[in-house]
């Protein structure tokens, strides 16, 4: 048995969604300023709200989910009047687009980072070949890899 699901609730998740992934993408865009700038004084901060938006954002898809019942939505979508499957539908299809938008930004920006990362032990690995690429910390301790900021002062 098909369970009825209520325009309002889907309208109101897809908002829901849509508003996320434009807290997502401008969070996004500040840390990848961020990155590019060497601006680190709040990164860490960043971070810390961006996984929590994402964390919101993960209940808020898998209520969505749960109310499709694995169906698919454009399936779902045909149980409801055409003007109401017409404004579903874009809402779905820009909340799909905005998601590709981030996850491209996110492939560009760590791109960015793996790139910067590289040069920066390939430089560590001229200058001190005895660290075989290994950084040691304050206290002379090799330093844990962490995904925390790593600023050089050279």
């Amino acid at each position: 048995m098909e369970k009825k699901i209520a325009y309002a609730e889907c309208v109101s998740i897809l908002k829901r969604e849509l508003h996320q992934t434009a807290e997502i993408a401008a969070l996004q865009a500040i840390i990848k300023k961020s990155v590019r700038q060497r601006q680190w004084t709040n990164f860490d901060l960043m971070m810390k709200t961006l996984k929590k938006i994402g964390s919101d954002f993960e209940k808020i898809d898998k209520n969505r989910m749960d109310i499709l019942d694995n169906t698919y939505f454009y399936r779902l979508s045909l149980g409801f009047k055409p003007e109401e499957r017409d404004i579903l539908n874009d809402l779905y299809r820009k909340l799909k687009l905005e998601a590709l938008r981030i996850r491209l930004e996110n492939d560009s920006l760590l791109a960015y980072i793996n790139e910067s990362a590289s040069l920066a032990e390939d430089f560590l690995k001229k200058v001190y070949p005895a660290a075989k690429g290994r950084i040691y910390g304050r206290n002379g301790t090799m330093a844990a890899p962490e995904l925390h900021a790593l600023e050089m002062k050279i």
